[in-house]
């Protein structure tokens, strides 16, 4: 595996393959080979630049994601509702912020998942702490979960309803 540094000294991407380091040096980048085979989010560079070299990126206090939603809730239940015809959307986010309170500037892939209806996008990464999709009802009228999931997070779970 390589991984393509920054300048800075932060991993921006990973190759399994050929790396052009003459078009990387261009740009000021670096490619350092390693036996690591981790998303450039789970790694770190130690010793730049004077001896780069690729590391396990150390495990951070756990963060929190926290899951909201753009459905109201019109039956005063506590669960938000969208009409089951197949055409009315909600956003979902996703809101991920480390231990302190801090968001997570990591672009870290949010897997999303729904019981029913449809999502726009199964994986985001998070930017700025936040990653977005569109839920689009069903046509049954059915109870919803929608689930979360980052590494290094606990799963999320936010509860809808597609009413009639």
């Amino acid at each position: 595996m390589h991984y393509v540094v920054n300048k800075l000294g932060e991993v921006v991407a990973s190759s399994r393959g050929p790396v052009n380091v003459e078009m990387l040096a261009a740009d000021g980048a670096i490619a350092i080979a390693t036996d690591l085979d981790l998303p450039p989010y789970e790694v770190a560079v130690t010793g730049f630049p004077d001896a780069p070299k690729i590391v396990t990126r150390p495990q951070a206090a756990p963060g929190t994601l926290t899951l909201s939603s753009t459905a109201k809730d019109s039956d005063g239940d506590g669960i938000p509702e969208l009409r089951a015809n197949g055409k009315d959307k909600s956003t979902i986010t996703v809101d991920a912020s480390l231990a302190d309170g801090t968001p997570v500037t990591d672009p870290v892939p949010v897997t999303f998942r729904t019981t029913a209806g449809r999502l726009s996008a199964r994986v985001v990464d998070l930017e700025d702490g936040k990653a977005t999709v569109q839920l689009t009802a069903g046509r049954e009228t059915v109870a919803v979960t929608v689930t979360a999931q980052a590494p290094g997070f606990a799963d999320v779970f936010l509860q809808l309803e597609f009413v009639p």
